[in-house]
């Protein structure tokens, strides 16, 4: 059986975004989750969550959930495993991502792009 392939029309937006969170958080020399994606923007940039989750099983994206802290304290992010997803969840690429998504963006825009990494059959069941 072929790989899957994922929709390049599809994901090449949300990719990008995730690129350039991956690329600022590696120039500044900070906590990847400062500069995580929300899911809404991944949805409006043509994603849809069977995409991430596709990309999670992978092993190119990470999950969290950010969390407002009462009393004007400072957001923080909390790294989780499971695949449902809502409003306060947001998104990084892992290093290998990083690799797969600059390989479909710099891919012919009309291709379709395969998952050239990654075992999602070896990955943790989710929750």
């Amino acid at each position: 059986m072929p790989p899957p392939t994922l929709p390049a029309d599809r994901v090449r937006g949300g990719l990008a975004e995730l690129l350039e969170a991956f690329e600022f958080a590696r120039a500044a020399k900070g906590d990847p989750w400062y500069f995580a994606v929300e899911l809404s923007v991944l949805v409006a940039a043509g994603m849809s969550v069977n995409h991430i989750r596709w990309l999670m099983r992978c092993g190119h994206v990470k999950h969290g959930i950010e969390r407002l802290r009462r009393r004007g304290g400072k957001a923080s992010i909390r790294h989780v495993e499971w695949h449902r997803f809502d409003a306060s969840s947001c998104f990084v690429l892992t290093p290998a991502g990083a690799e797969v998504a600059r390989s479909i963006l710099q891919a012919a825009p009309t291709s379709a792009a395969p998952v050239v990494q990654g075992n999602p059959a070896a990955a943790k069941q989710p929750d």
